[in-house]
């Protein structure tokens, strides 16, 4: 018999597999529109999610390839404040939706008993922080009592 894997690797593995398949539709949506102008948004937009995802692990030709717009295009695009600011605010917003998937995997963890996980969330958390009279000591408001520590 086998050992289960524990269900919240498959709830890690559901976020990333979201954000992954978030990663793989941006360039698969349609280039719709009724003019040049309202394809090439849609393609700018396309573009702007795939530079700014942390996932996209494609080459800037192939996005561009995938885009079905030319190269001096997006160059030209590339060179546009907005078009930079846009991309930046993008990375700065999957930033945030990764970091809040990282604390609930790690706050998951802490919550099933993991030492290392405990200790790590109260650290970035700042309820731990080194007292300061020695190397490596910790001042806590919080105590942490390991099984067997306590006697009865």
């Amino acid at each position: 018999m086998q050992p289960k894997k524990p269900k919240s690797s498959k709830v890690e593995t559901g976020e990333a597999d979201r954000l992954e398949q978030t990663s793989q539709s941006i360039l698969n949506e349609p280039l719709q529109g009724n003019s040049p102008a309202e394809r090439e948004q849609k393609a700018r937009e396309r573009l702007i999610r795939a530079l700014g995802n942390p996932l996209e692990v494609r080459l800037d030709a192939e996005l561009i390839r995938d885009l079905g717009v030319s190269e001096r295009e997006v160059r030209a695009w590339m060179d546009e404040p907005d078009f930079q600011t846009a991309v930046d605010s993008e990375l700065v917003r999957r930033r945030v939706e990764a970091r809040a998937a990282v604390w609930r995997a790690l706050i998951r963890e802490a919550l099933k008993g993991s030492f290392q996980h405990i200790k790590l969330y109260l650290e970035l958390a700042g309820d731990l922080r080194p007292s300061g009279n020695e190397p490596g000591s910790i001042v806590s408001p919080v105590m942490i009592i390991r099984p067997g520590s306590v006697e009865t």
